[in-house]
């Protein structure tokens, strides 16, 4: 939710798909609960996969 919101303000339209589109690829190293996520020329996202586990009720890096 958090990047759909910023690609709709990035793009200056809530309901024009092209807009949200467009905003996608201003979105450039923004700051999420799983690191730095950007999306490349083509629309892809650039960004590591994390998986997360619940212990002692608390979100840990799988694995980690």
């Amino acid at each position: 939710m958090q990047i759909a919101y910023q690609a709709a303000k990035n793009g200056g339209s809530a309901d024009n798909r092209k807009a949200i589109r467009d905003g996608l690829l201003k979105i450039k190293g923004m700051d999420t609960l799983l690191g730095p996520f950007s999306f490349t020329e083509g629309r892809d996202a650039d960004h590591a996969p994390v998986v997360q586990e619940v212990k002692g009720a608390k979100f840990v890096v799988f694995g980690g």
